[in-house]
């Protein structure tokens, strides 16, 4: 996975569409997130997986994600 702060790329065995909308848990040594991002690109990688781009939309920590 390659994160940064705009966004997050990642490995998958499906493809998924450009502009769906996702939900993701990063977990890391300073805190763990929710994160709410938008599908900027899906492309074939070795023709096993797909990488997945992704722009965040909106972030969020656990206790606020799960308390809303």
């Amino acid at each position: 996975m390659d994160l940064s702060t705009g966004g997050l790329s990642f490995l998958y065995k499906n493809p998924l569409e450009r502009n769906a909308i996702i939900l993701a848990f990063i977990s890391s040594m300073e805190n763990d997130q929710y994160v709410i991002g938008r599908v900027k690109y899906c492309r074939s990688h070795k023709g096993v997986y797909y990488k997945i781009g992704v722009q965040f939309v909106q972030r969020s920590d656990q206790t606020t994600y799960l308390d809303s």
